[in-house]
């Protein structure tokens, strides 16, 4: 069975939250450390060949969230960067931004993150809740934040429109890779791993790209233009992995 992405705009959904009322950019919950913003949203076509994932919303995405315009959410304070691996891949053109696609009326990409809401873990040593680094690996070993990966991925990553062919996840870290794989084989047990960065389900190919948040610059560097090590292998893998089903 299939379905459509949820439409453009702010999502209604309360299942982490139990079924309570929320509301959307000011409900949050907390348990064992970990914290849930209900901010869900989504960008681009509800039935696309490409759907672009993060992690989830960091500081700079759900920060005054209820204040900034909504198409200016996904991948805030990441988007040149974005556009060159876009560009690289051959999903966008050399003269063209991610910010040209980030619409309503976007047909062939959609955008979302991997939890829809914002996840945080709170930080005992800096006396605030951290939206990303290490918080990423222990989310996919610890309860509640493994739950709500498996409720947004069950939610929205199950019944994928026929339409979709590629789902590009921002992160290629070895454990990052190993754990979303984990998760999606869960949810579909025929899916295969094709290549180091890249597995599919025999209709979808999910591939892993380098991260473009600037904290990472050193490896988008490499990713973009290295001809050797890590970062260029993988690469490859994922020039070869979108190729394989004609994009790019």
């Amino acid at each position: 069975m299939s379905k459509l992405f949820p439409i453009h705009g702010k999502i209604k959904c309360s299942r982490c939250f139990e079924g309570a009322p929320v509301q959307w950019g000011k409900t949050f919950i907390e348990s064992n450390g970990w914290t849930l913003e209900n901010n869900p949203g989504a960008w681009g076509s509800r039935n696309p060949e490409i759907l672009i994932l993060g992690y989830s919303k960091g500081d700079r995405q759900a920060k005054k969230i209820l204040s900034i315009p909504f198409d200016e959410i996904p991948f805030k304070g990441m988007r040149n960067n974005l556009t060159r691996i876009l560009q690289k891949l051959g999903i966008l053109s050399l003269g063209e931004s991610i910010d040209q696609r980030i619409h309503g009326e976007e047909n062939e990409l959609a955008f979302g993150s991997l939890i829809r809401c914002s996840l945080g873990l709170w930080d005992s040593g800096k006396g605030a809740v951290r939206k990303s680094g290490g918080l990423i690996k222990a989310s996919f070993r610890e309860e509640p934040a493994r739950q709500y990966i498996r409720n947004c991925s069950n939610e929205y990553l199950f019944n994928l429109p026929t339409r979709l062919k590629l789902i590009l996840m921002m992160g290629n870290g070895d454990d990052y890779i190993g754990d979303c794989f984990n998760m999606m084989a869960e949810i579909h047990p025929e899916i295969k791993r094709i290549n180091e960065v890249a597995y599919s389900n025999g209709a979808v190919i999910w591939v892993h790209l380098v991260h473009p948040s600037g904290a990472g610059m050193s490896h988008i560097k490499a990713w973009l233009e290295a001809d050797n090590g890590k970062q260029a292998e993988k690469r490859k893998a994922a020039i070869e992995a979108v190729r394989s089903i004609g994009i790019g």
